[in-house]
């Protein structure tokens, strides 16, 4: 039997820094790829997989350390007689997260938003598939929204 040739590469890669400390990342969906590995790291650190794949060709991250130089990279991967078969990692993107503020009560100050300045650790960033409900850790409610 012939088997079909499956490519499994990652096209169309970019990452950019949509909010202060969140970065976007957007890729061309790969019709073969069941899923989508995601790894992070800091300027001079090791790459670490983030915990969540993504399954749609895109990807939040949030809660990044602020004016922090963050490497990123993804692969795609398939299923094939039961195992995990990976593609080849895309090239890496590099972006730098936006300085933050921090008030008088130790709060940042995003705009309208204010988020608990402990809250967020880069090396435990919190991502989520776009487009997706799915969604790893949890963010604090905005006090806006908060009844």
């Amino acid at each position: 039997t012939t088997e079909k040739t499956v490519d499994l590469n990652i096209q169309g890669f970019t990452a950019e820094v949509k909010h202060r400390n969140e970065a976007y990342l957007q890729w061309w969906k790969n019709n073969d790829a069941k899923g989508y590995e995601v790894w992070l790291a800091k300027a001079g650190k090791s790459f670490t997989k983030q915990s969540k794949d993504a399954t749609e060709s895109s990807y939040i991250l949030y809660d990044l350390d602020y004016n922090t130089k963050y490497s990123v990279k993804v692969r795609a991967y398939m299923y094939k007689n039961g195992q995990k078969v990976y593609g080849n990692f895309s090239t890496v993107k590099t972006f730098t997260t936006e300085k933050g503020t921090i008030s008088s009560s130790g709060r940042e100050d995003r705009g309208n938003e204010m988020y608990n300045a402990t809250y967020g650790r880069g090396d435990q960033a919190i991502g989520i598939c776009a487009g997706s409900n799915e969604k790893r850790g949890k963010r604090p409610q905005a006090e806006s929204d908060r009844s």
